[in-house]
Parts: structure tokens; sequence; C-alpha cells
């Protein structure tokens, strides 16, 4: 689904938020991870852009828009749902294209859906268009090219590159879910998050796993009474496992059963995908 190529952009743009201490990887971060893919880097030179200019333009505003967070607050920086979309959106272009997988330039065309972000800022300061970067991707109009006069070539190109950008949009439109990001379903993510980490500083606190511990001890030993009365280990430790299954199963089942769906679907939106729904 996502070629090579990408997932290394998407892991350094996840690292490269890390590393500057940033809570959340964006747009920005996503960018500047896709400029050193040599396919993207690229599109944009044939679409009349620099890539230093907006490298350097990342560079700064990561730098100083984006405060790091305190050292003891750090972790690994998770993606913002924008960036989710993106790739989302990538992915479902190419599937309405007849495509089997997302590529760099795939994520650049994608990125014009989110209009009001820096990224997408800083590439129309090169005067860069997302039907530029289309006309390129599929039929190789270079803005380093001198245009044909005649009616018979890149404008007939270019207007084809528009019906087919028109036609991938409306496909990507009808494979997402409009209710997919609703405000009140964000605000539920958001409290499961708060609630997660909560759990997670809970968890690191616990300095001697006491129940655990009486656990070990009462099952020494009650293998060790039956023992004495003759009976196998492994047959005792069998009936135990055995015993315990269904129990296991039934509590995973309604476990699962119970999981509130705008957590789902922000796990599609993060990109969790070939997952089993439990029937109702």
């Amino acid at each position: 689904m996502l070629s090579a190529e990408l997932e290394q952009a998407i892991r350094r743009a996840l690292d490269d938020a890390t590393e500057r201490g940033h809570e959340f990887s964006g747009l920005e971060h996503l960018l500047l991870a896709l400029l050193a893919d040599e396919k993207t880097a690229d599109v944009i030179k044939h679409c009349g852009g620099s890539v230093k200019r907006v490298q350097d333009k990342l560079e700064e505003f990561l730098s100083k828009e984006i405060a790091p967070l305190p050292e003891d607050q750090r972790d690994r920086a998770q993606p913002t749902l924008g960036f989710a979309r993106v790739v989302q959106r990538a992915v479902n272009h190419v599937i309405g294209a007849g495509k089997s997988e997302a590529s760099g330039p795939n994520a650049l065309v994608a990125l014009y859906s989110e209009p009001d972000s820096h990224a997408v800022a800083f590439l129309k300061e090169e005067g860069i268009s997302r039907l530029d970067v289309v006309s390129y991707i599929s039929h190789g109009i270079s803005k380093l090219v001198p245009a044909k006069t005649s009616n018979s070539g890149g404008q007939g190109a270019r207007r084809q590159a528009q019906k087919d950008e028109d036609e991938s949009e409306a496909e990507a439109d009808k494979k997402s879910d409009p209710k997919m990001l609703s405000p009140e379903q964000l605000e539920k993510v958001a409290e499961e998050i708060k609630s997660l980490r909560l759990f997670t500083e809970v968890a690191n606190s616990i300095a001697k796993n006491s129940k655990g511990d009486r656990l070990q001890t009462a099952l020494k030993r009650g293998l060790a009474e039956a023992k004495s009365k003759g009976g196998q280990e492994k047959a005792i430790i069998f009936t135990l496992a055995f015993a315990a299954s269904l129990s296991i199963m039934l509590n995973t089942w309604a476990g699962v059963k119970s999981v509130d769906i705008s957590l789902i679907n922000a796990g599609r939106a993060l990109g969790a995908s070939g997952c089993n729904e439990i029937g109702s």
C-alpha cells in the first residue's frame, strides 16, 4: 500500500519530531521528510520550486514556532490527525487510480487537502499549485521545459491532468468517511489519550508487583500440595490453563466489543487496517 520510500519518509518525520522534543509530528515534519525523497524532490524542481528554499523555511518554522517539551515530559512523537489524513488520502488516490502503491509524490498531492497548513503555504510561495504537481506526475509537464505554443501540446495535457485529478479527488472523497473525525469523536479520543497517559503514569509508579508476587506464591504452594498427593506438574498446569481459557476468551471478547467506535475510527485515521470486526 505504501512504497518503501514513503514509509521511510513517514519514519523520518516521526523521528525528526521526537528528536526535536515535539509532542506531535505534523505536516511540516512530513513535508521536510518528503523532500529527502529523490522522487518527491524531483517533482518540486520540475514544478518550478527550490527544494533548498522550502527546506530552509521548514527548518526555521520547526525550530522557532514549535516549542519543545521539557526533557522529563518527552516521549515518542505521535502523528497529528492532519498527518494521518494526508497519508490516508494519498492511499485513497492511488486506489482510485487503479494503482496499488502510494509514493512520496502522491503524499505531496494529498498535502494540498490541508490548505491551512504552513507546509502548503511554503509550497504555494514557490508558485507550486496542486495542478502543477499532478500535471508533472501524470503527464510529465515540467515548468523547466518551455511550454508548447500549439493547441495540441501542453495545454491539452494540462486539461487532462485537471480532469484526472478531479476524478481521483471524487474517488478519494467516496472512500473517506466524513464522520471519521467529527468534533465529538475527537473529544472522546482526546479524553482517552488523557486516560491512557494517566494509566501509564500509575503503572510506571508501581515499584513492586505485590499482587503478582502473591499469585506466584499461591501457585507454588498449590503445585507443591498437588505433588504431595501424587499429582503431575504438567497435568496440573494444563488443567489450570484449560480452566482459565474460557474466562480469558469471554473477557477478551467483551473488552473488544466495548471499545468505542470513535476510537476504532481514530485508529483507522492513523493507518490501522486489516482488523476484523467481531460480529454484533
